[in-house]
């Protein structure tokens, strides 16, 4: 290509990217619905990559480990994805099964705990009031009687229900619609999985075909960093959900804390959510165990305390933070950002897409760091800072 055609080629592109660009900023509000309207499109596929990405780990197992001799090379992967679902499908019916009865205990225990509760706050505040006459007035305007409360609450079922009431065709069509998106991702993510290299090598064709060779192979790059990455996350993040759960059943069931079993699952869980997420599951646990025993609820609360540091300092960096190469400010930058634009999902995956950003900003850093001639001699650790 002639100089002056690639200058005007290149005009031209600016041209052309400031006009979409342009465009999109006047149309800001249509552009995003118009997103929203092609991501609930393509929702199921999106999920059945995520239960792909999460299902991939077991199986990968599987085949390397459990199913490696050669009497399973014919049926290596259908056997690793069957014995993979059936493991995750068991995993969750057994915690389930264990959950649901301490659940049901817990609820009737609250229900049977509440007007012993709503006498002793009467209790307490009548008693503030009597030492303490110069606040009285406060403590009468603040108004913290069973009464009160109990009027609330019913208050806030009666309009929940009027709600319902009036939208319950829509939170109906809204239910069977996530359903059926799980279901078709699920169908979706075996597929992925048993066509696996089937489908990289079409990818790579298709990549090859239509792109130029740099471009290609960058393209593909980054895809095979994005998947390393989620995975090494995924799997990283539930061995430390376990281990979390583990060392919180071991020490409640020591210390003879109530609900042992019913917690620790839900801090497991709720750990999966970067950073905060233990905390809500400390937030419920010490409510659950308030309602029956105050002093445990603050025994609790400190015990929380420790093991969160232990597993913040000790376990948490080695299990997760080695793994996907994030440094903590932008872990924390990135649970927060994440959790701004898209809730609870994006606490989860915006760590693993910031690291994969951040992986690929630190290898251009160290490539233009080399190029530049009058950095011809850079320190490699200048390079890696």
């Amino acid at each position: 290509m002639k100089p002056e055609t690639k200058k005007i080629v290149t005009a031209l592109g600016l041209i052309s990217f400031t006009v979409v660009m342009l465009g999109i900023a006047l149309n800001f509000g249509s552009v995003c619905r118009w997103i929203t309207r092609l991501i609930d499109v393509f929702m199921p596929f999106i999920i059945g990559i995520v239960f792909a990405l999460f299902l991939s780990v077991p199986m990968n197992f599987m085949e390397r480990k459990v199913l490696a001799g050669k009497q399973f090379d014919k049926m290596r992967r259908t056997l690793a994805i069957l014995i993979t679902l059936v493991l995750v499908f068991g995993i969750i019916g057994a915690v389930g099964a264990l959950i649901v009865p301490q659940l049901t205990k817990t609820v009737s225990s609250i229900i049977q705990a509440v007007p012993e509760a709503m006498q002793n706050l009467d209790n307490y505040q009548n008693e503030l009031s009597e030492k303490f006459p110069q606040f009285a007035d406060t403590i009468i305007k603040v108004n913290l009687s069973s009464e009160r409360i109990i009027n609330e609450v019913i208050g806030f079922l009666n309009n929940w229900m009027n709600n319902s009431d009036s939208s319950a065709m829509a939170r109906l069509s809204g239910t069977l619609g996530n359903v059926l998106n799980l279901f078709i991702g699920l169908i979706f993510a075996i597929y992925v999985l048993a066509q696996k290299e089937k489908l990289k090598r079409q990818t790579k064709n298709l990549l090859q075909a239509y792109l130029k060779q740099p471009v290609s192979d960058a393209v593909w790059k980054v895809g095979k960093l994005t998947s390393i990455i989620f995975q090494k996350f995924i799997s990283g993040q539930c061995l430390e959900a376990c281990i979390l759960g583990t060392m919180f059943f071991i020490t409640m069931t020591i210390f003879k804390i109530p609900y042992a079993l019913l917690i620790s699952v839900l801090i497991a869980v709720t750990s999966l959510i970067p950073i905060w997420g233990a905390f809500i599951g400390c937030i419920i646990g010490c409510f659950l165990i308030a309602v029956v025993n105050p002093m445990r609820a603050l025994g609790f609360l400190i015990m929380f305390l420790i093991l969160q540091q232990i597993e913040g300092n000790l376990i948490y960096p080695h299990v997760v933070g080695g793994s996907i190469g994030l440094p903590s400010i932008w872990v924390l930058a990135a649970v927060t950002v994440g959790g701004k634009l898209y809730g609870i999902v994006g606490m989860i995956f915006f760590i693993p897409i910031c690291s994969v950003l951040y992986t690929l900003l630190k290898e251009n850093v160290r490539y233009r760091l080399r190029k530049k001639k009058n950095l011809a001699v850079v320190k490699e650790e200048e390079i890696n800072a």
